[in-house]
């Protein structure tokens, strides 16, 4: 059964805001959906999300190994864009995570308690 949890947090990530809209987990993966705004006329390094559980006995499972998307943009010159709504990523799990064991989310860095919304 996937379990939405209360979102709106904002996120600064170098020259990447980003305010979260909806976030979606599940025994098996979780979904993060958001507006992204770059703060500067270009981005010149890579930019990539970062995403980890921490589980109610300590433990940390880490996004890095089981990610479907990645949720890159391009190193380079990237021009700066209206905000947007988009998906920005999806994790599958490498094995089942009951969601009453989930403590937060931890998304580029940053710990998100989780408060079910439905």
């Amino acid at each position: 059964m996937t379990i939405e949890y209360a979102a709106g947090q904002t996120i600064q990530s170098g020259d990447m805001q980003t305010e979260l809209t909806q976030i979606l987990l599940s025994p098996i993966g979780c979904t993060i959906q958001g507006q992204r705004s770059l703060l500067t006329d270009t981005l010149s390094e890579q930019y990539q999300t970062s995403f980890q559980l921490k589980l109610k006995n300590g433990a940390i499972w880490d996004g890095k190994l089981s990610r479907s998307n990645n949720g890159y943009l391009e190193a380079g010159t990237l021009k700066q864009y209206v905000d947007r709504d988009c998906t920005f990523n999806c994790w599958l799990f490498d094995r089942i995570i009951p969601t009453e064991d989930v403590q937060s989310i931890i998304y580029d860095g940053v710990e998100i308690s989780l408060e079910r919304i439905s």
